[in-house]
């Protein structure tokens, strides 16, 4: 059992004596990207800032069909860490850099 796992492979099929007591990370990005495209509308480009663990990969694997890479600044910014010190972080950095958009985040 794990009680904090979010990689949707730990429970794949194949596996039948292992549980979980959390969402997978699919589970909480699918209804982020729901809000957004019910109460966002201005939210047309969407940046992903993500760990590069399985958190943050897991997330951007689900985020790739609305998101490109891209010069330009995205109206929103949805940023996926497991540790808040790195969300402050990205914050801070992102408002040193004059950013406006609207910004999204997850904590694990």
């Amino acid at each position: 059992m794990t009680p904090i796992a979010v990689a949707p492979k730990i429970t794949e099929p194949g596996y039948p004596y292992m549980f979980r007591t959390c969402n997978t990370i699919d589970m909480d990005a699918a209804p982020v990207v729901e809000f957004m495209a019910a109460k966002l509308p201005q939210v047309k480009t969407l940046g992903i800032l993500a760990a590069t663990d399985d958190n943050g990969r897991g997330a951007v694997n689900i985020y790739t069909q609305i998101t490109k890479p891209t010069t330009a600044k995205p109206d929103g910014v949805y940023i996926v860490t497991n540790e808040d010190a790195q969300n402050i972080g990205i914050l801070k950095q992102l408002k040193e850099l004059g950013y406006k958009g609207v910004l999204f985040g997850a904590s694990t």
